[in-house]
């Protein structure tokens, strides 16, 4: 219904005839503009790609929209007319139809290939859990003894259940003296995983018509009045097509006891994403300078702000490393699991010294080791190493003996005879410690954050360590010191090298908003409200045929459907995907994605406890995802805003410029400096035999 009939004849070769002829009336007519010469190119690349049978789908695409300059825009638009009927060609059907099936073909083979390697291994996933337990509760003689073991089934975060998981719900409920189940509808927001918010809606509804207890609570402990009655006007209304207004409304408990504002509006100043994140963290940094105070959440007492009690919420994982890498330049302390753990300086001494104690002639390892330990520049080492060189020294002895010897050097040849004893992270962890690693990390500070954050880094090496021994015994394969290091280097390759995130530091939280689900600080600060609301019609989505949910059978009616988008990086002025966008599935899809933007928000602007910041392009009035609430009364004051319910919220207003300079707050005097190297204590055995 979507595509228009196809034509029977050929478009390949009409649209190569019209474009040569383009490229030659082109050529003659003078036309030498800048514009009109890059739709040459656009016309040559397109016409060597039709002349080896290779144009995409998006290259149709991208000659229907092309445009040249005055004089050639006759010429180009008989182009357009021939390449506008892409969506009646029969290969673009044709294609996209040999794809899906071509996709989930491969999808079930992968499927089939992923259960052999498990069947053989003698390994289960997460998924097979489910499974495993579904059908044990298809046996009579295991729900026989269940029902006799089961007192209390405890069910909590049901809104995020999947139907798999509703299902062994549903059976394990019906053998328990006593189920209860705790969700938060509101809070259904991993959609992408599978969970679907209809589930608990479903149940629910079943357990009031069976005229079972339905307890809502209606209190709100986290947040100060004025940010519940804000919470309560917007989403009263917000979600009252899905829900009762007496299972969104809360109750503040704490009172009101600093007259401050509770919500702030950020107008960030810049041409670029990378201006408004600079100007952002300048307004993290104004706050942390302007005196505000807090409630403690454990004394209820008044105290200063600080840098922990920060949460950055981003929507993707790329604007937080953007976020964090603004706050870093303006010399504020950030908390973000982020890769790149074994590109920092101390990552990248640990693996120094590895490679060094497995392979003495790693000379690059040894030059590593004395640049970093002793942090010195390229110049200095080099020379020294050159002299070294010219008196006949042997390479691999540099800095071993004499009074030039380096200590961790030394160490480390001294173990290189160990090493057939130990373990890859045993190997690691007397790298670290005869390298004198976290020594030297702490002595670079220049914060003390900083150096916190370095010796957490290594703790995450370490993990690394251990995770690949691991994976190494569930395959029942040698762990060696030399696998390690080629697996590490396939981690770092692969962008899966996570630093470690410290949440107990005293530093700035910076986080997606699906991540902030379950925490709370006394300030958050919504980032990216101007994101769209993209539709979700192009990926593979779980669907139900059947209009209600039967929580007997919860997996009823589900199928999986994916259309693939043939387009490439054309997105905008495609007559099939606006048609596809406006139909019935297309609307539903739609409004699906709205619910699930509403309920993420709710979640984000439910974490603060004390101030809510909500920053915005000072250069544009576009708001898509906060307007998915149509809370037009919700605009930028200074001073009290009043809200629907008669409620009024203080609230203030600034205008935030991109950070100049950084304030560099230095390690304090009390730091514990890491004491001098000390020779390894050997372990005592796992067990003694008499």
């Amino acid at each position: 219904p979507f595509f228009p009939p196809t034509a029977r004849h050929g478009f390949d070769r009409e649209l190569q005839e019209v474009i040569e002829q383009a490229l030659e009336e082109i050529a003659g007519n003078g036309d030498t503009t800048k514009g009109t010469a890059g739709y040459v190119e656009v016309l040559r690349e397109a016409l060597r790609k039709l002349e080896r049978g290779e144009l995409p789908w998006g290259g149709w695409v991208k000659l229907s929209k092309a445009k040249a300059t005055q004089r050639s825009e006759p010429v180009a638009e008989r182009v357009r007319d021939v390449a506008l009927g892409y969506d009646r060609h029969p290969g673009l059907t044709g294609d996209i139809t040999d794809w899906t099936r071509r996709l989930f073909a491969i999808a079930g083979r992968a499927m089939d290939s992923y259960r052999r390697f498990k069947k053989e291994r003698g390994l289960i996933d997460f998924i097979d859990q489910e499974e495993l337990l579904l059908r044990l509760l298809e046996q009579p003689e295991v729900t026989e003894l269940l029902r006799d073991e089961i007192d209390l089934l405890l069910v909590d975060e049901f809104q995020d259940t999947s139907p798999i998981q509703l299902t062994l719900f549903v059976r394990l409920a019906a053998l328990a003296r006593k189920a209860v189940w705790v969700g938060d509808v509101k809070q259904a927001i991993y959609g992408f995983r599978g969970c679907d918010p209809a589930l608990m809606s479903a149940v629910v509804k079943a357990m009031e018509q069976d005229g079972r207890p339905v307890e809502t609570l209606d209190t709100s402990r986290r947040s100060r009045p004025q940010l519940v009655h804000l919470a309560n006007a917007l989403f009263v209304p917000a979600f009252a097509d899905q829900l009762p207004a007496a299972q969104v409304r809360l109750k503040p408990h704490r009172r009101e006891v600093k007259a401050d504002s509770a919500l702030e509006f950020w107008h960030l100043d810049g041409d670029n994403k990378q201006l408004r994140s600079a100007a952002l963290a300048n307004g993290v940094r104004q706050l942390l300078a302007s005196g505000r105070q807090v409630v403690d959440r454990h004394t209820q007492q008044l105290r200063p702000l600080r840098f922990r009690d920060i949460a950055l919420l981003s929507r993707t994982n790329d604007n937080a490393a953007d976020y964090a890498a603004a706050l870093a330049a303006v010399g504020l302390p950030v908390s973000l699991g982020r890769p790149g753990l074994l590109a920092t300086p101390e990552a990248r001494l640990a693996l120094a010294c590895l490679r060094r104690m497995v392979d003495a002639g790693d000379t690059l390892a040894s030059a590593e080791i004395v640049a970093l330990c002793e942090a010195c520049a390229p110049e200095a080492w080099l020379e020294d190493r050159i002299d070294y060189l010219e008196r006949g020294g042997d390479s691999q002895r540099w800095r071993l003996e004499g009074e030039t010897a380096h200590p961790s050097l030394v160490a480390l040849e001294q173990l290189r005879p160990e090493l057939t004893v130990l373990s890859p992270a045993e190997v690691l962890e007397r790298a670290l410690l005869l390298g004198e690693v976290e020594r030297a990390a702490v002595s670079w500070g220049p914060t003390a954050f900083a150096a916190s954050q370095r010796l957490t880094n290594l703790e995450a090496l370490r993990a690394l360590a251990r995770s690949y021994e691991d994976a190494c015994r569930r395959t029942r394969s040698a762990a060696t010191v030399a696998g390690l290091l080629f697996w590490l280097a396939e981690l770092k390759e692969e962008g899966l090298d996570n630093r470690e995130q410290d949440d107990h530091a005293d530093a700035i939280q910076v986080l997606t908003h699906h991540r902030a689900k379950g925490l709370e600080w006394p300030v958050v600060i919504c980032g990216d409200l101007e994101f769209s609301i993209r539709s979700g019609l192009w990926k593979a989505t779980a669907l139900s045929t059947t209009a209600t949910v039967d929580i007997a059978d919860p997996l009823a009616g589900r199928r999986l459907r994916y259309w693939p988008w043939p387009f490439a990086q054309q997105s905008a002025g495609i007559d099939v995907s606006e048609r596809i966008a406006a139909s019935a599935p297309g609307r539903e899809d739609l409004d699906r994605q709205t619910r699930e933007a509403k309920r993420l928000l709710y979640v984000s602007i439910t974490r603060a406890r004390d101030l809510l910041v909500m920053p915005f392009n000072s250069k544009s009035k576009q708001r898509p995802w906060l307007d998915c609430l149509q809370a037009d009364w919700l605009q930028a004051a200074n001073g009290p805003l009043l809200m629907p319910g008669g409620e009024q919220i203080n609230c203030a207003e600034h205008l935030l410029l991109p950070a100049t300079e950084a304030t560099v707050t230095t390690l304090p005097d009390e730091v514990l400096w890491f004491p001098r190297r000390r020779e390894p204590v050997p372990k005592l055995p796992a067990s003694v035999s008499p």
